[in-house]
């Protein structure tokens, strides 16, 4: 009966999913559609799964709206779900930028706390606050530290560097702002950045740049599964690692596409690029990266005409690839959380072995059978038709707890 009640529960949390997707906003769904022809269409996704057809894209064709903002949408409705009551949020803005505040339930405002700021995933493109609300409250609780979630700007509707800027905006302010750290009531000695694939990029980029500034110092970093190369990188062995379900070579291609400005974000195929693709960079440099990511600093990576490859320049950022950069050393202690099915996992192990040579503190924590994207999976209380339902993933739990962990070893 036990195992009964259990798959039951998982059945009702896949339905809070599909419901939270049909039904919310209700007030934007077009009259003539009715909930059984949602829920059909969902089901048909499902079981009829087309290149050219999936919920975002239904979603965009009812919204009368481009495939990223759909997928944003579907993302805010599933995060419309979570319980978070056991913290206190606020929605502010930071440096210009919205960001979303997290504090534990029960701990007096102005009690000076130690920060998280948390950049969110989603390939620069897609990922919500509200979807992140179930990572960035379970870390706020477990650790008893604020945390601060950045709504930067995302793609197609704004390009690189617009979510790197925006990152690197709240960190300086919420580092050099007195004014700002006292209303956040946090201690800008005790700061540590964190971010999951995308996030995790901008999380690294942001640390990279501090480093170089005469800015309090970052105690910490937490990197999950970040995409610190891959988003332009040569390398034959990325499909190796995706899973059903995960992350992909082609919704990598779509991401790129979409934050270079490449794509404008009604396409529905992907198209099927490598990584490290010839219309990004000469051959002869995609060489020169490959030494620099086997830590090779003097090797020099010369920009190749502009009008030849426009987004050359871009591609070999430290904003975009930070592990690019010749000098790391700058760089806070780091935590790298790390999924085995995952297109990104050799991100991860070169983000080791580079920090390493570097000498900074580097501490890896593998899930070998998770896939991307499960860290942000926290076990949480969902509401559906008024009844509570856990759904969510253990391992993520346990990755929440070990980047906490880490965190509190520096402060």
């Amino acid at each position: 009966m036990a195992g009964c009640g259990r798959c039951c529960l998982a059945g009702l949390g896949c339905l809070a999913v599909f419901l939270a997707v049909l039904l919310y906003p209700m007030s934007q769904w077009p009259a003539d559609v009715n909930v059984k022809t949602r829920f059909s269409a969902v089901i048909m996704d499902q079981i009829l799964p087309k290149p050219e057809t999936n919920l975002c894209t239904l979603v965009a064709y009812w919204h009368g709206t481009n495939t990223a903002a759909a997928s944003r949408m579907v993302m805010d409705a599933i995060g419309s779900l979570v319980d978070i009551s056991y913290v206190d949020t606020e929605d502010l803005t930071v440096g210009g930028v919205p960001v979303r505040l997290y504090r534990p339930k029960g701990v007096d405002r102005s009690e000076v706390l130690p920060l998280l700021i948390y950049m969110h995933g989603g390939g620069f493109v897609t990922g919500t606050l509200a979807v992140y609300d179930a990572y960035c409250a379970k870390f706020s609780s477990e650790g008893n530290m604020a945390v601060v979630s950045v709504d930067y700007r995302l793609g197609p509707e704004h390009v690189f560097p617009a979510a790197f800027n925006d990152s690197l905006a709240v960190a300086k302010a919420i580092l050099s702002d007195g004014e700002v750290a006292a209303y956040l009531a946090i201690n800008p000695a005790q700061v540590s950045v964190g971010g999951d694939s995308a996030g995790g990029c901008l999380a690294v980029s942001v640390a990279l740049y501090l480093g170089r500034t005469d800015l309090p110092a970052l105690r910490s970093q937490v990197a999950i599964y970040p995409s610190v190369v891959s988003i332009f990188a040569a390398r034959q062995d990325v499909a190796d690692y995706e899973a059903p379900g995960g992350l992909s070579l082609g919704s990598m291609s779509l991401y790129r596409g979409m934050y270079l400005g490449g794509l404008n974000g009604s396409q529905t195929l992907i198209p099927q690029l490598k990584p490290g693709s010839p219309e990004l960079l000469p051959e002869e440099i995609w060489r020169n990266v490959s030494l620099r990511l086997e830590g090779e600093s003097d090797v020099e990576l010369i920009l190749p005409p502009a009008e030849q490859y426009p987004y050359a320049e871009t591609v070999l950022s430290d904003a975009l690839g930070p592990m690019l950069a010749r000098d790391l050393s700058k760089l806070p202690p780091t935590i790298v959380v790390l999924a085995g099915l995952d297109p990104l996992y050799e991100d991860g192990r070169l983000c080791e072995r580079r920090l390493h040579k570097a000498g900074v503190e580097v501490r890896v924590v593998d899930y070998p059978h998770q896939i991307h994207g499960f860290a942000s999976a926290v076990p949480s209380n969902l509401t559906v038709l008024g009844q509570q339902v856990v759904y969510g993933n253990r391992e993520a739990l346990d990755g929440v707890r070990q980047a906490v962990k880490f965190v509190k070893e520096h402060l």
